[in-house]
């Protein structure tokens, strides 16, 4: 564990959350990028600390920065200190009839919970309003990648998001696994108000292929990492989408596929994501468009 990084906590609105900043943002009166880091399923905030403050030491350490950086954490919904069921948190093959609708349950509530504290956040850090925040970002982990897609397709405020192994298609994705598990599509495995709510509030119902402002991602700066051999979030149940995915000449989307990985979260893909958000803390990444296979 980096002891160079600061860690301190706060209790808003009943969630304990961990905030993470270099010793060289102390002092300083620069503007601020806040970034949440949100976890897999069945992780937790401790258990990716150590991941977090890595992130965090990279970016201090090869980028010349306009922007101050602070990574934000909590446990997702019934994880962590918040676990309540841990049933809740399997899949079919484990006896969760209810799998799909829990895991987007979770992730709904998780992305509305990441909205709240964009609320509060700046009360708690900087309650004499002396430092500005210029801008909110949000890296996730599998479950926490999925989350990704949700927030930065109904959170407006978002706008730097690294996705590593998720999947922005959640039907699509939940089709294949029920498919797998030899699980139909249909009650009580998928009623039909759940795929109605799907249909309203995932992130395949936003304009994301629209070259204009109604689309959510116009003008965001998008980290994709995938592993080309994960058979739990497939890389062919998002190409797709990110194919389709525009964020005008403003925005940045960078596709990563690292061709030898499975669902996995490398050390390579760690120092990936540092250099995205320091890229953008140090107003380096408007402009670019690239996919790429990494063997």
């Amino acid at each position: 564990m980096a002891p160079s990084i600061i860690r301190e906590e706060y209790l808003i609105s009943g969630l304990q959350v961990w905030t993470f900043s270099h010793p060289a943002a102390t002092n300083s009166t620069k503007p601020v990028q806040i970034d949440f880091v949100l976890h897999p399923r069945l992780q937790s905030q401790a258990s990716y600390e150590e991941r977090v403050r890595r992130i965090l030491e990279l970016i201090y350490e090869t980028q010349d920065l306009q922007f101050d950086v602070v990574l934000v954490t909590f446990d997702l919904r019934n994880h962590g200190e918040r676990l309540v069921d841990v049933r809740a948190n399997q899949d079919w093959k484990k006896g969760n009839t209810t799998h799909a609708i829990d895991m987007y349950s979770i992730m709904e509530g998780s992305a509305q919970d990441v909205s709240l504290l964009i609320d509060y956040l700046p009360s708690y850090l900087y309650p004499t309003g002396d430092r500005h925040i210029a801008e909110w970002g949000v890296t996730g982990i599998s479950l926490g990648g999925h989350i990704v897609w949700l927030l930065l397709a109904y959170e407006p405020r978002l706008t730097l998001g690294v996705t590593i192994i998720g999947c922005p298609s959640f039907k699509s994705l939940m089709t294949s696994r029920a498919h797998q598990s030899n699980i139909s599509i249909s009650p009580p495995y998928f009623p039909v108000s759940f795929l109605q709510h799907l249909d309203k509030t995932s992130a395949e119902a936003v304009p994301y292929a629209r070259k204009d402002a109604q689309n959510p991602f116009w003008k965001d700066k998008l980290l994709v990492i995938a592993g080309g051999k994960d058979t739990l979030v497939p890389w062919a149940k998002c190409e797709d989408y990110m194919h389709n995915l525009q964020v005008g000449p403003e925005g940045a989307k960078v596709v990563s596929v690292y061709a030898d990985a499975g669902h996995v979260f490398t050390t390579e893909m760690l120092e990936e994501t540092a250099q995205f958000i320091g890229s953008s803390a140090a107003g380096t990444l408007s402009g670019r468009t690239v996919q790429r296979t990494i063997a």
